[in-house]
């Protein structure tokens, strides 16, 4: 598994969430990290931001260049996307998880990235 950056963005002022748990972040980081690998593609970045929602996404390079994985803790959907244009994303694969646990979403990743091959 290759070495990739994780960023960690912190909370709101105010907000009364519990403090961040960079542990568990790695955690997800590795698992996702070795499911992407897995499935060809090259981690950039692994982007957490720790805001009310907990959204978080991961940036990718594979055969129809950049993509991310991301992870909108809002919409409480995961998707992976594809770069069309700068800045411009187009929706590929959108799963909405059984729950937001780690295991649930790593699961999720892994049906997303069974969707995307077929």
């Amino acid at each position: 598994m290759s070495e990739q950056p994780i960023m960690w963005v912190g909370r709101q002022p105010g907000q009364k969430k519990k403090a961040p748990d960079p542990e568990t972040d790695e955690q997800l980081a590795a698992e996702l990290t070795a499911l992407c690998e897995g499935s060809g593609l090259v981690v950039q970045q692994f982007l957490v931001a720790h805001g009310n929602y907990g959204s978080w996404l991961v940036k990718l390079i594979g055969p129809e260049g950049s993509q991310r994985l991301l992870w909108d803790g809002k919409q409480r959907q995961l998707k992976l996307e594809t770069e069309v244009s700068a800045n411009n994303w187009e929706e590929k694969v959108c799963e909405e998880p059984a729950a937001t646990d780690r295991d649930a979403l790593v699961t999720c990743a892994k049906k997303i990235f069974s969707a995307s091959d077929a």
